[in-house]
């Protein structure tokens, strides 16, 4: 487990310099503001009371999300955790490290967000599987997910060097549903994101956007077993 202080790899095996991108996604970005759309919207539905978000950089969410909602969150850019100085926004990888080095007293939770998260890990049912198990009976997962039939990555347009190589071994649309599905979450619904443009994915209907559609975003629920 990475603590605070200690040197950590500069770039990952994809090339990813995660100092760099802790830092460009410090601040409130239009991804981040559909997640805590979808977050609101759940929470009045629900009224759920606690949120844990993977990837978290400098925890940005918890300036958008009903102030009556606990957050935490987790990074493993020391930089943007210390900024903060919250202690409930730790340095913890859910890759690496075990649940119970979660320096939380909190360790199951109503809701988990994982945005841009998953695309850069080496086993994601891995992660996946652990997540559910922070998760609640019956709560909820808002993930999102680049999409590798995006038109601009399929043909290297406007694609920074370092991220080629994550780009290349994303899992399509029907790929990623069937692994959420494999992995106890039920599909609640599945939304396009087109830059500044969000649309619900319709069968069919939808298809049109594929190929212009950079991210996607899931809403899923655990399965109760």
């Amino acid at each position: 487990m990475y603590q605070i202080g200690e040197k950590m790899p500069v770039t990952d095996a994809d090339g990813v310099d995660w100092i760099e991108e802790g830092v460009r996604y410090n601040r409130i970005h239009h991804r981040l503001k559909k997640v805590a759309n979808f977050v609101n919207r759940l929470y009045k539905l629900y009224h759920f009371s606690t949120i844990f978000d993977i990837g978290c950089s400098g925890g940005k969410l918890s300036w958008l999300i009903e102030p009556s909602i606990t957050y935490y969150g987790c990074d493993i850019v020391p930089g943007v955790i210390q900024e903060n100085n919250n202690d409930r926004i730790v340095l913890w990888n859910i890759e690496q490290d075990e649940i119970a080095n979660l320096n939380f007293s909190q360790r199951s939770f109503d809701c988990i967000v994982m945005s841009g998260l998953l695309e850069h890990v080496a086993d994601r049912k891995e992660v996946l599987t652990k997540a559910i198990s922070m998760i609640n009976s019956t709560g909820f997962l808002i993930l999102t997910y680049a999409n590798p039939e995006f038109i601009f990555y399929k043909r290297n347009i406007g694609i920074r060097k370092n991220d080629r190589n994550w780009i290349m071994r994303l899992l399509t649309h029907k790929e990623l549903k069937l692994l959420l599905k494999n992995c106890n979450f039920n599909i609640l619904s599945v939304y396009h994101l087109i830059y500044f443009i969000m649309v619900k994915r319709v069968p069919l209907i939808s298809r049109p956007f594929h190929i212009i559609t950079n991210q996607y975003i899931y809403i899923a629920q655990r399965k109760y077993l």
